[in-house]
């Protein structure tokens, strides 16, 4: 599945933006998921229009209302699209080959371009000029091409700006790679992208937001029969303990098990980098709803990915 240009026709639906604009003043009337006083990070889907659009809106309404100067926006790079990430993933290669894809495919990318073309106009981006220094790598063409998972959630902070009337939120969005080693499963990585991030883009008047898909589960993601008879408590109970071991306790290889083996989450290389950039955190699910991904797909039921809006905040 192509998923780029697929959510970018969502967005360009003929009624799309009137959707998009409705849920937004819908979310500016309504009471935000984030203020700057609250400190954390956001937590946001990247699936289909309909599902991930009102959460993207709500997170948009209390960026803009809590009149945040820009916003750090983290991104997952799939598998897909970036093949050293799959060379390292593989138990076929010698550990040295491996090593190399990992180094290759680690850390923090960023997009070279000043702009971004989003579905609802062009959105500024802050400029990376410095920041290769401090360890964040422009992101390869191959994946810049085809990464989709920001794409959707930047098109609504650039339509958000035209309903309240104001200039854009200035954003970086940061492509997180990997941050676990596979070959002695380390997390060093993760340690070395969070203090980047807390020392060279974070202040007070920058929010940080981060993307996933936090369930996959169902036919087209190799679970075979029989399936779990509820899967929206199941999987929520286990995404809660998810969620604890990686930001309440630091058990980052428990964490990063149960997403790939359980939960399937593209954020697993994400967690460990916001529980060291965030010093002992909790977690909040403010929404959480298994979308049904079966026509998308053209596959057998049950097809889900989870549609899930958190908050990742500091402990005061």
């Amino acid at each position: 599945m192509d998923w780029r240009p697929y959510y970018r026709t969502e967005l360009e639906a003929s009624d799309a933006r009137e959707r998009a604009e409705s849920w937004l003043r819908l979310a500016f009337d309504a009471d935000p998921v984030w203020s700057p006083e609250v400190g954390g990070v956001v937590s946001f889907p990247h699936t289909a229009f309909a599902y991930t659009g009102p959460l993207d809106a709500r997170l948009v309404a209390a960026l803009y209302s809590a009149r945040v100067e820009s916003v750090v926006a983290l991104g997952v790079i799939h598998s897909v699209s970036l093949s050293p990430i799959r060379v390292a993933l593989s138990s076929q290669p010698a550990t040295a080959e491996r090593d190399r894809a990992f180094d290759s495919a680690k850390g923090g990318f960023v997009l070279p371009q000043s702009a971004v073309d989003t579905a609802y106009g062009r959105l500024p981006l802050r400029s990376p000029d410095g920041l290769a220094s401090g360890g964040l790598r422009m992101l390869p063409e191959e994946a810049a091409a085809s990464e989709f998972s920001l794409d959707t959630f930047l098109a609504f902070l650039r339509l958000g700006a035209d309903v309240l009337g104001k200039r854009p939120v200035t954003v970086l969005p940061v492509y997180v790679g990997m941050t676990r080693r596979p070959s002695d499963a380390s997390f060093d990585e993760a340690v070395r992208l969070a203090d980047i991030l807390r020392d060279d883009v974070v202040n007070v008047r920058t929010a940080v937001v981060a993307t996933g898909d936090l369930v996959h589960y169902g036919t087209a993601y190799g679970d075979a029969e029989p399936f779990i008879e509820d899967p929206s408590e199941s999987f929520r109970g286990v995404l809660h303990e998810t969620l604890s071991a990686a930001l309440e306790r630091e058990e980052f290889e428990t964490a990063y098990g149960l997403c790939r083996d359980v939960l399937k989450s593209d954020q697993r290389e994400i967690l460990p980098v916001i529980a060291n950039l965030l010093e002992g955190a909790t977690s909040r699910i403010d929404h959480f709803a298994l979308s049904d991904y079966t026509h998308i797909l053209k596959a057998p039921p049950p097809c889900l990915v989870a549609s899930v809006l958190a908050t990742y905040h500091k402990e005061h």
